[in-house]
């Protein structure tokens, strides 16, 4: 494609959970922008990065599918120097990565940070904390100066409601108890975020809200989807692919599969997509193996011989 079309548009690679997998979400991001001759203005992923800079802290369920898939603890060598981290960062120049939280994380780690930060040595992987917003800047692209994205993590909380009864009552009670969890939000967190602010232009939120498209979503995500109007609402957790779609407020909304392998070590269709943004419209494409081909060059086991 001619120059003109790349200052029109502004194109962003979004990734569904992916577990570790940060070295792959680079390498997927460098491969895109060598097959199309685009380049990307930032990548962003919708939780469960596996945030966990000391393996003495994994929960059980990133433990169990570690002793399977050493991928899976591949955050540790982007959170400090490391061969890994260098090979990629050789490569050009890395678009920023904003990420917010999931339910798979080193939550203790996490609360440290009350604004975006940046979690590595090349201040290029950042945070975006519940409630926070980031302003990425945007270059070469006409009347585009910059794309504001809004995070909140985290996962619905267990039903707080009391109802009759013995039984209700000890429901209740453990509902309480797991409300506590940090990997839950909390819903009143929800209804003070982003008060004042204007203009958003991409949710990201770890599930998925209520809507015609998701039934089974969040309700709370859901008005706070209503409330803000993005033009884009980005989620994963799930593992399903929804969308694009209309969702709340009006957003185009996506659901993204997890970022991982089959068992014939192919790439799962629908774990990412890039996003192409100009000042009046969006539309995302689902990377899978017919729209992207050289997809069936990455494989688990030989992917990272690819850069």
């Amino acid at each position: 494609m001619d120059n003109t079309e790349h200052e029109q548009a502004a194109y962003i690679a979004v990734f569904g959970d992916i577990h570790g997998r940060v070295e792959l979400m680079y390498i997927l991001s460098r491969l895109w922008e060598r097959h199309t001759g685009h380049h990307l203005q930032a990548i962003l992923q919708v939780g469960d990065i596996g945030a966990y800079p000391d393996h003495t802290t994994l929960d059980g369920a990133t433990l169990k599918y570690a002793k399977h898939d050493p991928d899976e603890l591949g955050f540790l060598p982007f959170c400090y120097r490391s061969e890994e981290g260098e090979r990629i960062h050789a490569t050009g120049d890395m678009p920023d990565a904003y990420c917010i939280r999931g339910n798979h994380e080193d939550f203790s780690f996490l609360q440290q940070f009350k604004e975006p930060t940046a979690f590595d040595p090349w201040e290029k992987l950042w945070y975006i904390p519940d409630g926070c917003i980031v302003d990425i800047p945007i270059r070469e692209v006409e009347e585009l100066q910059s794309v504001r994205v809004a995070g909140f993590g985290g996962i619905d909380p267990p039903s707080e409601e009391r109802g009759r009864g013995k039984k209700a009552r000890k429901a209740h009670r453990r509902a309480k108890e797991k409300t506590r969890d940090p990997k839950y939000f909390k819903t009143d967190d929800i209804h003070w975020s982003f008060m004042g602010i204007k203009d958003i232009d991409i949710l990201l939120t770890h599930a998925g809200p209520q809507s015609d498209a998701f039934e089974r979503g969040s309700t709370h995500l859901a008005q706070l989807a209503e409330r803000l109007e993005p033009r884009c609402h980005f989620f994963g957790h799930h593992h399903e692919t929804i969308g694009p779609t209309e969702g709340p407020g009006g957003s185009s909304l996506v659901g993204l599969e997890h970022l991982d392998f089959d068992r014939n070590h192919r790439l799962k269709d629908a774990s990412w997509g890039i996003l192409r943004m100009t000042k009046k419209e969006v539309s995302f494409t689902f990377a899978d193996h017919e729209t992207f081909t050289w997809l069936n060059e990455v494989q688990r086991t030989t992917y990272r011989q690819l850069l």
